[in-house]
């Protein structure tokens, strides 16, 4: 019996984990401090490359602010420039200010949803509302709004660049939910991940655990580091090197999903111990 609950304890989990990987994000990214472009999508095959934030430092001299429509914030974060910055949507934001230290440089209002029925996408810096199949039912699925979907809809999405494997010449075929295999800066490519702007003495490949800063050859110590770089989707090339490299023993990387394991892990066997002590406390009784 106790096996049984443990195992129904542990699906919860991982289906936890799961729910919180696939929510809705809100990307910003600045166009040097003048004005800021926003995007709203998921964590799917296509938007995977994304996702990496980089080596960062914890802080920054940049903020972002996210209010709604009576000013009350709704979520403060680091800001970094000249790359995508991700955050969890929030549907009621109306405003998003992005500060240096104590100065408002960029203040932007945002709609995401006015339900009258008709989808209406946009994409730049002049955008008030940003509508997709994601955040609003206004859009159909499979439809042009600049959110690639990848539903099992029978419907290419023209969105997907090819990638929809409901495309009739879809590239890599993807549909919502599918997985792979993260690829490692060390195990892969026997590189070392540089910091932000750190130079390589070799080349730069693209990496899961580290982007666009895995070195294939040495960081170079003594470079100056003027800020991060934009990662980069991995080419066909660097693919066929992945598979390969990874057929050779090679040293184990950190994996991204490290935090949500452990994560799990730990919640279950706190729930695992209160579930123990209330027996103990039962059967004294």
């Amino acid at each position: 019996m106790k096996k049984i609950i443990y195992l129904v304890i542990l699906f919860v989990l991982i289906n936890i984990v799961f729910a919180v990987e696939n929510k809705p994000f809100i990307f910003v990214r600045d166009n040097n401090l003048e004005s800021i472009n926003i995007s709203i999508i998921d964590q799917n095959r296509f938007y995977e490359a994304d996702f990496f934030r980089g080596f960062l430092p914890p802080e920054s001299n940049f903020s972002i602010v996210f209010k709604d429509k009576n000013q009350n914030v709704l979520l403060k974060d680091n800001y970094y420039l000249k790359i995508n910055n991700f955050y969890e949507f929030i549907d009621t934001t109306f405003t998003i200010q992005i500060f240096e230290n104590e100065d408002l440089l960029i203040t932007k209002e945002i709609g995401f949803c006015n339900d009258n029925g008709k989808c209406e996408p946009c994409k730049g810096s002049l955008c008030s509302l940003v509508e997709n199949r994601l955040i609003c039912s206004d859009c159909n699925s499979g439809q042009k709004d600049y959110y690639c979907d990848l539903v099992n809809d029978g419907i290419c999405d023209p969105d997907c660049n090819n990638a929809d494997a409901d495309c009739k010449n879809c590239v890599n075929c993807w549909y919502k939910g599918m997985k792979r295999e993260y690829t490692s800066c060390s195990r892969d490519f026997q590189g070392e991940i540089c910091k932000p702007g750190q130079p390589c003495s070799g080349e730069f490949v693209y990496a899961d655990d580290s982007g666009s800063l895995c070195c294939r050859g040495t960081c170079i110590q003594d470079a100056v580091v003027d800020g991060p770089e934009i990662p980069k989707e991995p080419d066909e090339k660097i693919k066929e090197n992945k598979t390969e490299k990874s057929q050779e023993k090679q040293p184990e990387a950190e994996n991204k999903d490290f935090p949500f394991i452990a994560a799990g892990i730990l919640v279950f066997f706190i729930i695992c111990l209160a579930g123990y002590a209330v027996y103990k406390n039962k059967k004294k009784n």
